[in-house]
């Protein structure tokens, strides 16, 4: 398999929500980590917008990110500056 990361990725089992509108916050975990995105899973498969933020704790680092790839209840988010 060919790896296409442009960046080294990182093990990880932390806590973390998405969040998109208003006030809409859906719990994931972050099974992954990179400067440039990570791999979160849900308790279902989410719907997603376009943009959204997500969460990671116990820190409380919020990065802007889009979806990269969705399979089931993992997404794979790259994370992008905010305009």
């Amino acid at each position: 398999m060919v790896e296409r990361r442009r960046t080294q990725r990182k093990t990880t089992a932390k806590p973390g929500s998405v969040s998109f509108g208003v006030a809409a916050i859906v719990d994931c975990s972050v099974l992954n980590l990179s400067a440039a995105g990570a791999c979160l899973e849900f308790a279902f498969r989410p719907v997603l917008p376009k943009g959204f933020s997500v969460v990671m704790k116990p820190e409380y680092i919020r990065r802007s990110c889009r979806v990269a790839w969705q399979t089931g209840s993992r997404v794979g988010v790259e994370f992008v500056a905010r305009r």
